[in-house]
């Protein structure tokens, strides 16, 4: 059954602009650290990945729509899943959202597309099957078809 892994995020200063909104590229870095939790959940810390699989990650298409600001003190919640498997790239959807007036207000709303490289080499590389067989277990997995 599908539910997103959540990541909560309280903004601080240093997450804002002079205008004390959240500064539009911090929205990236909310996703990789949800990203990253997502997959210490499902799978193993990512720093293992380098390790034990000889895998990284490299981002190349991000589009973010940004729908309402998000400002100091004020805290998000943010929603991680993957759309879409492959033999080398995985897809992630993701949702930020926070509280107003007791209702959640979509903030900003984003697709990652990631392909996986060997660690040492950068080159691209198929995706190891214990990875894919624990996101297609898990509840993050949103795809109706696996193209793995």
């Amino acid at each position: 059954m599908f539910k997103p892994f959540v990541f909560k995020k309280k903004l601080y200063m240093f997450d804002t602009d002079v205008t004390g909104i959240a500064y539009h590229s911090k929205h990236l870095e909310w996703m990789e650290a949800a990203r990253v939790e997502m997959l210490t959940e499902i799978y193993k810390p990512v720093t293992h990945f380098l390790d034990e699989d000889n895998l990284a990650f490299v981002p190349i298409h991000i589009d973010i729509k940004y729908k309402t600001p998000v400002r100091f003190e004020e805290t998000l919640n943010i929603e991680v899943w993957v759309e879409e498997l492959s033999k080398i790239k995985v897809v992630l959807g993701y949702k930020m959202t926070k509280e107003v007036d007791g209702k959640a207000a979509l903030v900003s709303s984003a697709t990652v597309e990631l392909v996986s490289v060997f660690g040492d080499t950068k080159k691209p590389r198929k995706l190891p099957e214990n990875l894919v067989t624990a996101i297609q277990k898990s509840d993050v997995f949103k795809a109706t078809e696996s193209l793995v």
